[in-house]
């Protein structure tokens, strides 16, 4: 399997399990407050991203005829202008995570549903084709952020992505999806997908233009990661530090499965770093928004976790370190039109890739 479609899976795994974690984690360790969330996967996930960058540079060093100073030297030639981009591309990227980490906070008195999180994410390869197919006619495909010449706008291809997006959007909105359409979430909806959009196009126009490599590619990373510590400008505020202080012994409590989740999602953003620099950005979005096939299998798991603990009686259990309530598990049992609609999706996916 190609390389980039093969990141681009192992990113769509990673988000399926960051999804589920995030939303179990919200209420309990960071108190409804996504600044605090946003905080820590800010500056955690800079850290381990650099950690990561540096670790692929030595191995790729050490099986190559390329050395860290090829790529060091590299990097400093691309700062202007690829190296500033790649920045502001890992500033935008932190900033979905901002209203991403809102979308999971609950209002009315309503129980927030990672599917209609979900759902609008696997609407995003829809926005990138065709703010693609717009940008395929303007100055870019002459500039030096030519490798937006390179996507796929065949119809086959748009109208195969079309049927896949509106399979899994169809699938979430069965499974959970109508508190979507809240009025009191559209307005982070709509900024959380424009910034998804923006860094997906933006970075991979830079790894795959003209004079890109494998040596360009990694010599961008370090760039992409210092955007994504802009999240820690959060705690610039006196009165946000006062609170994190305040819920700080409580986040002490989950540091394990804290390390855990961002770990995995420094991993979704890294795999989908490598797979933009090799394959179509809105195929890579695509696969990535397969995320729904394990985030539904993850929810089969914490439905049966809700029956166990409604046989034994039981309001709170802890599992790996996460405090469950089982008044905010899951409990959608499987359907025979939530199963059709599950195969529905496999098929068109397949179908995608097969066109891309």
């Amino acid at each position: 399997m190609d390389l980039a479609l093969l990141s681009a899976l192992v990113g769509s795994l990673c988000l399926a399990v960051m999804i589920v974690f995030d939303r179990l984690m919200m209420g309990d360790c960071y108190k409804n407050s996504p600044d605090h969330a946003w905080f820590i996967s800010s500056s955690a996930g800079a850290t381990f991203g650099l950690l990561a960058t540096i670790l692929t540079w030595l191995v790729y060093s050490n099986f190559t005829e390329t050395t860290l100073s090829d790529i060091f030297t590299t990097a400093i030639n691309l700062f202007w202008p690829h190296g500033l981009l790649m920045i502001v591309v890992g500033v935008i990227n932190i900033q979905v995570m901002r209203h991403y980490f809102r979308l999971f906070i609950p209002d009315r008195n309503e129980q927030v549903n990672e599917t209609s999180v979900a759902m609008w994410l696997s609407a995003v390869p829809i926005f990138i084709f065709l703010t693609t197919y717009i940008l395929s006619f303007t100055i870019f495909n002459n500039s030096f952020l030519s490798g937006i010449s390179q996507v796929n706008l065949s119809i086959p291809f748009g109208l195969s992505v079309l049927l896949a997006a509106v399979a899994m959007m169809s699938f979430e909105y069965n499974t959970g999806g109508r508190e979507a359409f809240r009025t009191e979430r559209i307005s982070e909806i709509a900024k959380m997908v424009s910034c998804i959009v923006a860094y997906t196009l933006l970075s991979s126009a830079l790894l795959r233009s003209e004079e890109s490599n494998i040596i360009s590619t990694l010599a961008l990373q370090p760039f992409y990661w210092i955007g994504f510590a802009a999240g820690v400008r959060v705690m610039f505020s006196h009165s946000r530090r006062s609170l994190f202080s305040s819920n700080w012994p409580r986040i002490k409590l989950f540091l394990l499965p804290i390390f855990i989740v961002e770990v995995i999602g420094t991993g979704v953003y890294y795999f989908e770093f490598l797979a933009l620099s090799g394959a179509d950005p809105t195929l890579v979005n695509l696969i990535t928004g397969a995320h729904i096939i394990p985030v539904f299998l993850l929810s089969l798991y914490l439905y049966s976790v809700r029956k166990n603990m409604e046989r034994a009686a039981l309001n709170h259990q802890w599992v790996f370190r996460l405090s469950l309530r089982r008044d905010l598990l899951p409990d959608k049992k499987l359907t025979m039109s939530r199963l059709v609609l599950f195969i529905i999706v496999v098929i068109t996916l397949l179908l995608a890739i097969s066109y891309s």
